[in-house]
């Protein structure tokens, strides 16, 4: 299906991403925000291959990043416990968990299941996590994307589609002076948006 296809190459585009900032900066350190299963390392050269000083796997699902760090642990993957819910609530902030001076922050699943209001708050706090100079990467789902219906009814995925529109206006409460850079690209089957912002 259309979505299945645009999932495998949201991984791609997140390992592609990791990969660029890899080949930008020495041993870039890096945030996943809820990364479910973190397939996307599979796909990393520069995680393979030992160039990211760390990845740090924030979630609040503890089987999870049980699994991730026994998967990857010796990549250096590290998780970090905690709730990105309560950050996107704004009841907490990453850099409560110590998070923060990361050349890349990105999150590939959680935004499908937040309002814009608590969109933009974490996404701010991931703004507010990067070093200048540092990337973030936000993935949404499209409003356009097919084959939504089978997702909700099969996968039991409740998802928050959005307009392009829409996903760029989830960084509206960052200061616009202090983005040097930014991209809103698409998968070919157009289901799912990657928008990228520089420091």
């Amino acid at each position: 299906t259309a979505i299945a296809r645009a999932l495998r190459c949201q991984r791609r585009y997140v390992a592609s991403v990791i990969d660029s900032v890899a080949e930008q900066v020495s041993c870039p350190r890096v945030l996943a925000i809820k990364p479910g299963l973190l397939r996307e390392a599979g796909l990393s050269y520069a995680l393979t291959n030992c160039d990211l000083a760390e990845l740090v796997a924030f979630d609040n699902d503890q089987p999870t990043l049980d699994r991730i760090a026994s998967e990857y642990g010796r990549s250096s993957v590290c998780t970090v416990h905690g709730s990105p819910l309560a950050v996107a609530r704004g009841d907490q902030d990453l850099a409560d968990y110590g998070l923060r001076h990361f050349d890349l922050a990105y999150s590939s699943n959680l935004f499908n299941q937040l309002s814009t209001e608590a969109g933009q708050r974490l996404a701010l706090s991931m703004w507010q996590a990067l070093r200048p100079g540092g990337q973030m990467l936000i993935t949404c789902v499209l409003a356009e994307a097919r084959d939504l219906a089978f997702l909700e009814c099969y996968a039991g995925w409740h998802l928050v589609p959005r307009t392009r529109t829409e996903v760029a206006d989830l960084i509206r409460t960052i200061p616009i002076a202090e983005i040097h850079g930014l991209t809103l690209d698409t998968d070919p089957d157009r289901a799912i948006a990657f928008l990228v912002i520089r420091k």
